[in-house]
């Protein structure tokens, strides 16, 4: 639990402008970060607001343990849909 705390901190001290978490552990993540800061409880809801909300020139980071199955999340957006596998 700590680590996900130093991690939501460590984001904001770097200069990233939003921190999106997805999943119960980074839920930390994202309190730490504070303002700018968005957590989605399941990978659907975190590919829909990504197809909404991103556009060109922005940077996208997705990172996670391959267990929490995040790539679906790279996957949906290549493709331009929420439906997935």
């Amino acid at each position: 639990a700590e680590a996900h705390s130093e991690l939501g901190a460590y984001a904001r001290k770097s200069g990233i402008e939003e921190l999106w978490t997805v999943g119960e552990f980074v839920r930390l993540s994202a309190r730490e970060f504070g303002s700018g800061a968005r957590h989605f409880n399941d990978k659907d809801s975190a590919i829909n607001c990504c197809l909404q909300k991103l556009r060109s020139g922005v940077t996208l980071l997705v990172k996670g343990s391959r267990r929490a199955g995040l790539d679906e999340i790279i996957t949906a957006i290549a493709s331009g849909s929420a439906k997935h596998q």
